[in-house]
């Protein structure tokens, strides 16, 4: 990864981590920062439903109780306030500028745009919701 566009202080308050899921390189996780952990983290807030984090029962974004919901503008008001009320509570590194949805079929795409604290650089992160019923 570059490290062109974080001084040494950006990348220091981002910190380090592991993804989720672990995968092992060499036998060993790799440890990541920067954008690559925030992107990470805001994936795992998204997929993570609540109650099912072991010691930390709130942590998530309880989207799975949206997947039988019709894929229409009410699925994306619902998601307007469910998600960046998830991350701003779990990833208080980021601050969310614009959040959109687009449709194709069956699929919602999420588009949000978002800074990291102490950065001026915006970053665009892109997750498809999968869900079950398209009226």
């Amino acid at each position: 990864m570059s490290n062109r566009f974080y001084t040494k202080n950006t990348l220091t308050s981002i910190g380090k981590g592991l993804t989720f899921p672990l995968v092992l390189e060499n036998g060993k996780p790799p440890v990541i920062s920067g954008p690559e952990l925030i992107e990470s983290s805001i994936r795992m807030i998204i997929q993570w439903k609540i109650s099912e984090r072991f010691f930390l029962g709130e942590f998530g974004s309880n989207l799975e109780g949206l997947l039988e919901e019709p894929n229409d503008t009410n699925l994306d008001n619902l998601l307007t306030h469910i998600l960046p009320s998830a991350i701003k509570t779990w990833e208080p590194r980021v601050t969310i500028s614009r959040i959109e949805f687009t449709r194709e079929e069956a699929i919602t795409y999420l588009h949000l745009e978002y800074t990291i604290a102490n950065t001026t650089q915006a970053y665009q992160f892109v997750y498809p919701l999968y869900t079950i019923n398209n009226y």
